[in-house]
């Protein structure tokens, strides 16, 4: 039986099972555009800012990717996130949450229907 959401998404594996990470609402794609549309050149590193460390970027895409994850699940806080996301999976989450917000196509896995 397949885990009730509140919001469709794509599924993500962390922490020992899948989640089902949405799009953000259209106010926190409004807090977060520009954190939002930089998000490719951040995980390129972009040569216009050669100051930001990777620590740099998790530090600011974390609390994005949070936002996302708890209109699912209100319990995963930023500091689970912090444990959980790794050099493996955090582009890939990231890119989960950009595309679902309409900003990037992400090559992840297909949106799954809300329950």
């Amino acid at each position: 039986m397949a885990e009730e959401v509140k919001y469709k998404g794509v599924p993500f594996f962390m922490n020992g099972k899948d989640y089902i990470v949405p799009s953000l609402s259209l106010k926190q794609v409004e807090e977060n555009y520009g954190y939002l549309a930089g998000a490719a050149s951040a995980l390129e590193g972009s040569v216009d800012d050669t100051s930001k460390t990777i620590v740099d970027t998790f530090k600011m895409y974390v609390p994005v990717i949070g936002q996302a994850i708890r209109r699912n699940y209100p319990e995963v806080t930023d500091e689970n996130l912090w444990e959980w996301l790794d050099i493996g999976n955090f582009s890939e989450v990231l890119l989960i949450v950009q595309s679902q917000s309409g900003f990037k196509t992400a090559k992840t896995g297909e949106a799954l229907p809300a329950k």
